[in-house]
């Protein structure tokens, strides 16, 4: 992708707040936090069932599908915080990249909308996003500064970027692992209609990566609210004091 020049596209439009997006961005992924501490504590609860079942403890399969329905509720609570905390992460992408033409900085690779869409592009998105947030980060330091326009790039990333990203990483190569390990079994075990107990033997097996990616979901959206706060606070250090 060719860099962008956008000191004419965006001539004289003033910055945008990140402080509203910031907040809604922390509070979803906050929320999506608690809900992946919930759902170790219920992969745990069910740990010891899953064992059981694989043992041939019939009685167990009943325990397990009441606990599974009475943790339904909660499975859905999980699955809405993380396509809220997605919306959030892509609203404050755009803005915080968009802000970033606003201030008319040269050599720009990403438009405000590719630096939400490579989250969407299967493969890239292990390694495009990451350039799109260490621009941001680079482009937001050196708002206000001489020739920051030209300089910014001489910036440096702090570490906390960096960890977000290992930990992004991590999360979606387990994602990847677990499902294509669940596709493995199921065409080893090939269960027959009706037959209930496969998928908690599956789950027994798996346990270890999921509680993995748990704890690199937690560790990721941890990292991810540190550096999104320091470029919020960068940019609206430079909108106040070019009001």
């Amino acid at each position: 992708m060719e860099s962008i020049d956008s000191t004419h596209a965006y001539d004289q439009q003033p910055l945008n707040s990140l402080k509203g997006r910031f907040k809604f961005l922390w509070i979803s992924v906050g929320a999506r936090l608690l809900f992946f501490i919930v759902a170790l504590y219920m992969l745990y609860d069910q740990s010891a069932l899953f064992e059981r079942v694989v043992n041939g403890d019939m009685g167990a399969i009943r325990e397990l599908e009441n606990l599974q329905m009475k943790y339904m509720p909660l499975n859905s609570l999980i699955f809405i915080s993380q396509v809220v905390a997605v919306i959030a992460v892509c609203l404050w992408f755009y803005r915080a990249n968009d802000n970033l033409h606003r201030a008319r900085l040269r050599m720009l690779k990403y438009t405000p909308g590719w630096a939400v869409g490579w989250f969407f592009i299967p493969f890239v998105q292990l390694v495009t996003p990451f350039l799109v947030a260490i621009e941001i980060f680079k482009g937001s330091s050196a708002l206000g500064e001489p020739d920051a326009a030209e300089n910014w790039k001489n910036k440096k990333i702090d570490l906390t970027l960096t960890m977000w990203y290992i930990m992004f990483l991590i999360y979606i190569l387990l994602i990847l692992f677990v499902s294509v390990q669940t596709f493995q079994l199921v065409l080893e075990l090939k269960p027959q209609p009706g037959d209930t107990t496969f998928g908690f033997i599956i789950a027994d097996q798996l346990k270890v990566y999921q509680y993995l990616l748990t704890a690199a979901g937690v560790f990721e959206g941890i990292f991810l609210i540190l550096w999104t706060k320091k470029v919020t606070m960068q940019q609206e250090t430079y909108i106040h004091q070019n009001h």
